[in-house]
């Protein structure tokens, strides 16, 4: 005879244990992705779309990149980048962009109108926005011909005054072109060589040196990493780009690249994070690479080294000197030493624009 199926309901020791059974396995799966997108959403915001279930343009639940050691250092990196509005004030004011509020002008690589306002915001003369003068054109607008076509209406001679009626009723008068400039987003053209010159404000690309030397473990190599996750944090909130390169030796400067808002720009991140400090203190190779970009595509970068100070006096040669000042002439770049551990540095001094020391205030939270 087939054995009768005889149902009995748990007891209460037994629904613990199951219960605890399936928490357990729902922390291992979700566990570490749900963790990993919480530190994302204080790094990028909360629409980076990231956690991609399918795997293929973010992270899938399974994915390794959750386990990466990068992650542990996270929450007291951006504990101690909630404790530093100096930092964040200096951060907004590094970098040039084009901006309809901006005063001065300057020279930027032409770039061409995008329709996400993810990306990177420029300018664009609005001719609906009359508010200056950036050519001459041909109008029927009698508010502004040039003085020169009111001469002709003015003129004794009847044929001058018909010339004048004429070329207004056909819209040829010589005229000032009236237009403003307006705020769009926009994305760089393909290895243009050509430049405009445009209103500009602080806010643009960032560009990172990052002493890495033995002098920065510990507690200043942490400091470091928190001002590099403040810099993508703050360059992915306002559309800039943001490099980061990191060097001890000439010879052991590494290029970590622009830390982007996707799978590979994480895993940057990340790989930085998990990175340790050591070896010796030689600038030079690491602003090899940033010169390199501010020749590129970072042209309206400043350049942000950060560092301990103990570097050689002078800290790079008259070769390498001499080219940063061409560079501060032909782009407007700015360097601003950012000091760790200590409140001068000679050889910092006379490297760059602008020193700045507050983080000594923070070496203990």
């Amino acid at each position: 005879d087939a054995a009768e199926f005889k149902w009995e309901p748990l007891s209460p020791e037994e629904i613990d244990q199951l219960a605890e059974s399936m928490s357990d396995d729902l922390r291992r799966e979700w566990g570490g992705a749900v963790r990993g997108v919480a530190m994302l959403d204080k790094v990028f915001g909360y629409d980076h779309g990231l956690l991609d279930l399918q795997g293929s343009d973010g992270f899938g639940i399974q994915d390794g990149a959750w386990e990466h050691s990068g992650w542990a250092p996270m929450p007291e990196l951006q504990r101690r980048i909630s404790a530093m509005p100096e930092l964040r004030e200096l951060l907004a004011r590094l970098g040039r962009r084009p901006s309809a509020e901006g005063r001065g002008r300057r020279r930027f690589r032409r770039r061409k109108r995008s329709h996400s306002r993810e990306d990177m915001m420029g300018v664009e003369l609005d001719l609906m926005d009359p508010t200056s003068v950036s050519g001459l054109t041909r109008s029927g607008s009698l508010t502004s011909m040039l003085p020169s076509e009111a001469v002709l209406l003015r003129s004794s001679l009847r044929s001058l005054r018909w010339l004048f009626l004429a070329k207004k009723a056909e819209s040829k008068l010589l005229s000032y072109e009236l237009s403003g400039w307006t705020d769009v987003p926009t994305l760089p053209l393909p290895r243009t060589p050509r430049s405009a010159r445009l209103p500009s404000a602080p806010g643009g690309p960032l560009v990172i040196c990052l002493d890495t030397s033995h002098s920065m473990s510990g507690a200043r190599e942490d400091i470091s990493k928190a001002v590099v996750l403040a810099s993508v944090t703050a360059a992915h909130a306002q559309g800039r780009e943001c490099r980061v390169v990191s060097f001890s030796s000439a010879s052991n400067a590494v290029e970590v690249g622009d830390i982007t808002c996707d799978a590979n720009g994480v895993r940057k991140l990340l790989d930085f994070l998990s990175m340790g400090f050591g070896g010796g203190t030689d600038v030079t190779g690491a602003l090899k690479f940033a010169m390199d970009a501010l020749e590129d595509d970072m042209a309206s970068s400043d350049l942000l080294l950060v560092t301990d100070g103990e570097l050689p006096n002078p800290p790079v040669s008259n070769l390498v000197f001499a080219k940063l000042e061409g560079l501060k002439q032909q782009t407007g770049m700015e360097i601003h030493g950012l000091l760790v551990g200590k409140r001068e540095s000679e050889s910092l001094d006379s490297l760059c624009t602008e020193v700045h020391n507050f983080l000594g205030e923070y070496e203990g939270i």
